[in-house]
């Protein structure tokens, strides 16, 4: 299709995984240096990168990554304020958080696709082949 990316697997991908590799190296990079963060820009870099690649037919889109660009941004102070619950509650909290926050997210990408006119984000290529 004219004007949009290739999909995944296509040599067109890798700025999306050096990206992801980048992120995880940070996280862990700041749990080193400030304990306690590693964790929290873990859960955002994920959040995104899963995203990202579900949104992957939408890449082509400027809404797509300007939606996703704030919607990063918005991680910042949200991991900012549970990061003691984080702390204090680890796995128990911090595992229903990613999900509730990449739902949430998820709903957001299927009301602009609405408004924009796509059918929808297509999150089934998140399951495993």
């Amino acid at each position: 299709m004219k004007g949009q990316m290739a999909g995944a697997g296509s040599k067109g991908n890798w700025p999306v995984h050096v990206a992801l590799v980048a992120w995880a190296i940070l996280a862990v990079s700041l749990e080193h240096w400030f304990p306690g963060w590693g964790v929290p820009v873990g859960i955002t870099g994920l959040v995104v990168g899963l995203t990202i690649y579900a949104g992957k037919r939408l890449w082509g889109r400027v809404w797509f990554w300007t939606a996703t660009a704030i919607w990063a941004v918005i991680q910042v102070p949200l991991m900012i304020h549970v990061q003691p619950l984080i702390i204090r509650f680890k796995l128990l909290f911090t595992f229903p958080l990613a999900i509730i926050v990449f739902l949430a997210f998820g709903v957001i990408l299927q009301i602009l696709c609405l408004i924009f006119g796509v059918d929808r984000v297509n999150f089934d290529s998140l399951k495993s082949r």
